[in-house]
């Protein structure tokens, strides 16, 4: 075997080697992307279902001193029931929507009251919902940057050949459209 050839062979694997080391970093890239937008979206669940649980001791807690036409314990009833039937961040993020509603509808009604905002349990349910509502924003935003990078991930060459062989899908912000 001549010399040319041997320096094609060499210069034709070094080449599949360099391919083979680039499709390992991308792919190493988009699992660690992919990792920090469930580990964002772990957080956001937390705070939630948290929030969520907090539910049925506040209701405990009104049960006899909020009269029922202000239908207060009948909301927060409904609204459990449509977070127990949400899976995804959308369906999870107005399900949390309307629970913080709700809450501002308790402050509001609290004010009629006076035993309500004299009952420790109370206040301190209250601080702890309020406590977690500010630590899904911040969680909100952890999560909606690690999902806006993986996605631009997944559309730029040549990580999104990489994807494309992983079947990665774009992923879901944690929001909900208000209007």
């Amino acid at each position: 075997m001549s010399a040319g050839w041997i320096i094609t062979f060499v210069v034709i694997g070094l080449i599949i080697v360099g391919l083979v080391v680039l499709i390992i970093l991308i792919y190493d890239n988009l699992v660690k992307a992919r990792k920090r937008v469930n580990n964002g979206w772990n957080q956001i669940k937390l705070y939630v279902e948290r929030r969520f649980d907090l539910v049925p001791n506040l209701m405990e807690t009104l049960k006899g001193v909020i009269s029922e036409e202000e239908g207060i314990l009948s909301e927060f009833a409904r609204v459990r029931g449509i977070y127990a039937n949400s899976n995804t961040p959308m369906e999870i993020a107005k399900a949390d929507f309307l629970l913080t509603n709700v809450l501002d509808r308790l402050v509001i009604v609290q004010e009629g009251y006076p035993s309500i905002k004299k009952n420790g349990s109370f206040q301190r349910l209250l601080f702890d919902l309020e406590d977690d509502k500010v630590k899904i924003v911040y969680s909100q935003a952890y999560f909606n940057d690690a999902v806006d990078k993986y996605n631009l991930k997944l559309v730029k060459f040549p990580s999104k050949i990489v994807a494309g062989w992983m079947k990665l899908e774009p992923q879901e912000k944690y929001e909900y459209d208000y209007k």
